[in-house]
């Protein structure tokens, strides 16, 4: 809405500035151009707070076998360094079952790897998914952003 509302207004601006039968054009393109920014810092505004969302958190868990089984019953599960400095992430190299031949990996982007000594064979993979949702059907039409 308010991106509609300030193209309108840069249009009205540049007809202004281009026509010269309006008695009133510099009142009307002072107006205009106090709608222009202020639609802006709304929509700035917006994209920083979010408004008529909240933030929700889903999370699954998935038992993932090793790709290595060593006598005495213990699992290891192989990972590749990526990257170097503060960029360096873990990728984890898994089976979704132990019977399967598939082998996946986890994915670098923002990933948050914690290394847990367990005496359990089964190791679980646990993805947490954060959104943003709207509170109500009409805040999603009708806030600032859309």
């Amino acid at each position: 809405m308010l991106i509609i509302i300030s193209l309108l207004c840069l249009v009205g601006i540049i007809g202004l500035a281009v026509s010269t039968k309006f008695k009133h054009r510099l009142g009307i393109g002072a107006v205009l151009t106090i709608v222009l920014l202020l639609a802006q810092t709304l929509l700035l505004l917006d994209t920083h707070t979010h408004w008529g969302t909240n933030l929700q958190t889903t999370q699954s868990q998935q038992t993932i076998a090793s790709l290595v089984s060593f006598p005495g019953d213990n699992q290891v599960l192989a990972y590749r360094n990526v990257g170097s400095g503060k960029t360096r992430k873990q990728i984890y190299i898994y089976k979704p079952s132990s019977r399967s031949n598939k082998k996946l990996m986890t994915y670098a982007d923002k990933v948050t790897i914690l290394l847990e000594r367990s005496p359990q064979a089964t190791a679980h993979r646990i993805k947490a998914v954060t959104r943003y949702h709207y509170h109500n059907t009409w805040l999603k039409y009708y806030t600032p952003a859309s």
